[in-house]
């Protein structure tokens, strides 16, 4: 069950101005960007970003982070939309949405998540009947 956020986290009353109802049920039921953000939230607290000490306002996800985006598949999607300004309208929308959905895949199957099976969505515009 999700539940509230402790009585003296400073942004208590923020996150229960965006609960929509959500606390109190599973995690499952909540919509998942809104579980993941609340959830990451909760993570913070445990790890003591908020709090004084080594940890404050440290990131525990940091390095996994800046390695995604050091490496070589940031430059060769960044160099694929260079070509976003000559495309039709139609194939741009395609294109942008199947970045996004790369980049979220990429956070979300990384190779330290061994149990993914979801595979990314493929890239080329075909798969977007294009």
């Amino acid at each position: 069950m999700i539940g509230p956020l402790e009585e003296t986290a400073h942004d208590r009353e923020l996150w229960r101005s965006w609960d929509r109802g959500h606390v109190g049920q599973r995690w499952y039921d909540a919509p998942f960007l809104w579980a993941e953000s609340y959830f990451y939230r909760r993570l913070l607290t445990a790890v003591g970003y908020f709090e004084p000490g080594p940890w404050r306002g440290i990131d525990p996800f940091e390095p996994f982070k800046q390695a995604e985006l050091l490496g070589e598949g940031v430059d060769a999607e960044l160099r694929a939309l260079e070509d976003l300004p000559a495309m039709p309208a139609g194939e741009r929308a395609r294109t942008l949405l199947q970045r996004a959905l790369w980049g979220r895949c990429s956070c979300m199957s990384s190779p330290r998540r061994t149990t993914s099976r979801t595979p990314c969505p493929p890239t080329s515009s075909a798969a977007c009947g294009g």
